[in-house]
């Protein structure tokens, strides 16, 4: 078994950010790369955080194992936006994107 509670769970793994888990900077970077600067969330599963595609307007659309946007909202590094699951990043977000690498093992 692996993962909590014997669930199959891929943990997210990618470079980090001071502040920032892997999964917060990989949706952090595809809403700051997108031309409307926003990302929609499809329903999560167990194999890690990713970009699974984007849609006609070019607009990442990511999975996710719980629901992180909900805890980057609370942070003000998005919010939502008109369109359902959607969110957009904001001017705090594309700072805490610009900051320094963390250090290992942080």
């Amino acid at each position: 078994m692996s993962g909590a509670f014997g669930f199959n769970t891929k943990k997210t793994t990618g470079p980090t950010r001071k502040g920032l888990t892997a999964t917060q900077v990989i949706i952090l970077e595809a809403a700051a790369s997108s031309p409307t600067q926003t990302v929609m969330f499809l329903q999560g599963d167990r194999k890690g955080t990713r970009v699974v595609g984007y849609d006609d307007m070019g607009t990442p659309r990511i999975v996710a194992y719980g629901t992180p946007e909900f805890f980057l909202e609370a942070r003000s590094l998005l919010a939502k936006a008109n369109a359902p699951y959607s969110y957009r990043i904001t001017d705090t977000g594309r700072a805490a994107l610009s900051a320094a690498p963390a250090e290992a093992g942080e």
